[in-house]
């Protein structure tokens, strides 16, 4: 800890109305991210293949059986595909892992869901008839992936729980991978934006890459300059400034040791901002007289101003851009195949459906 000799004083108060750029700093990271790339693709898959079985029982209590009943009539028609009351309400159930019985008890919960299912279909129909498909090996090693991370045979247990056939798992697990496969050819018709494209919007948003002045620091407030002057006294014989910040210090922060966070220049008023930003890492001033009392500051850590300028953030904006496009495309992809596939749905079956959940 440092101590300054005169440091100006002047008016105090923080200006309201703006958030801090500290605010907007790290954030965490998934547990997954140390894995390979394609570990973490099939890991992902086999989690959301696994909330499914956690479903089965919610299917079971709505009166849904497991089989397919085999006289059954097609609800929903996608191109060749012929589904019927009991696959739908599976795969319904499978697309909506937080599904709970009551969200298929109306027509604005039951039409989001069949909207996402037949997306599936088409995509599925889509990979048939341009021949994408994933083979027995690739099925393979992604099983094989999976049974290293279940050494504890949690997902084999669940399986004879709630009788789930391996073969309906895996069908599951193969669709997923053929649909990445269809992701992947349609993502690679999306051309990467311009230079120019990727300059007007630095021009446009260069507020979002600069970063002001910043420090963090820490305060004991008084209402008189005398209590001020004798605490000001004991830091300089060594006591701990955040202990006497939460005995003395009459300001909100006192309970965390006197501790404001992270500040941004143009944030305080002068009477602060001179003393601070003109003060080193570890320095304490003198008491500084405000309209708000007498302060005593010490500076925890500084950082400088920051101006990027176009090269630095070429990578982040072309990313940016390039994810808004691709999401783009592949709304406007989905909706051609409605066009190429023939869709039909049975809104009298559709509504038996809603009608056999509503009575159970």
């Amino acid at each position: 800890m440092k101590f300054a000799g005169n440091a100006p004083a002047g008016r105090v108060q923080r200006r309201r109305g703006r958030s801090g750029p500290g605010d907007r700093l790290l954030r965490g990271v998934p547990s997954m991210s140390k894995m390979a790339p394609q570990q973490l693709r099939v890991a992902k898959i086999i989690r959301r293949l696994f909330r499914f079985l956690v479903l089965i029982p919610v299917l079971v209590s709505l009166g849904c059986p497991m089989m397919d009943d085999p006289g059954g009539e097609g609800v929903v028609v996608v191109g060749s595909r012929n589904v019927g009351m009991d696959e739908l309400k599976r795969d319904m159930a499978y697309v909506s892992p937080g599904l709970e019985p009551s969200m298929l008890r109306t027509a604005d919960a039951l039409d989001p869901l069949l909207d996402r299912v037949i997306e599936r279909y088409l995509i599925m129909e889509y990979a048939a008839e341009t021949g994408i498909s994933v083979s027995d090996e690739e099925v393979a090693e992604a099983l094989v992936l999976f049974e290293g991370k279940d050494a504890g045979g949690a997902f084999q247990e669940t399986l004879l729980k709630e009788y789930v056939a391996v073969g309906e798992w895996k069908r599951r697990l193969r669709e997923h991978l053929v649909a990445e496969k269809v992701l992947k050819r349609v993502m690679a018709e999306v051309p990467p934006p311009s230079y120019e494209d990727i300059k007007a919007y630095f021009e446009a948003n260069r507020q979002t890459f600069y970063q002001p002045e910043m420090l963090r620091f820490r305060q004991i407030v008084t209402q008189t300059r005398e209590e001020a002057e004798t605490l000001h006294d004991r830091l300089l014989r060594g006591e701990d400034m955040g202990k006497l910040a939460r005995e003395f210090s009459t300001a909100p922060e006192a309970e965390n040791d006197g501790e404001v966070g992270w500040i941004a220049r143009g944030e305080l008023h002068e009477s602060m901002e001179g003393p601070l930003f003109s003060s080193e890492e570890g320095e304490v001033t003198r008491v500084v007289k405000t309209p708000y009392g007498y302060h005593i500051f010490e500076v925890l850590a500084h950082r400088p101003e920051e101006k990027r300028d176009l090269p630095e953030v070429y990578g982040r904006i072309e990313f940016e851009l390039l994810s808004k496009k691709r999401d783009m495309y592949w709304v406007q992809w989905l909706k051609g195949l409605r066009d190429r596939f023939q869709v039909r749905i049975d809104h009298d079956k559709l509504n038996d459906m809603g009608q056999l959940l509503d009575e159970s």
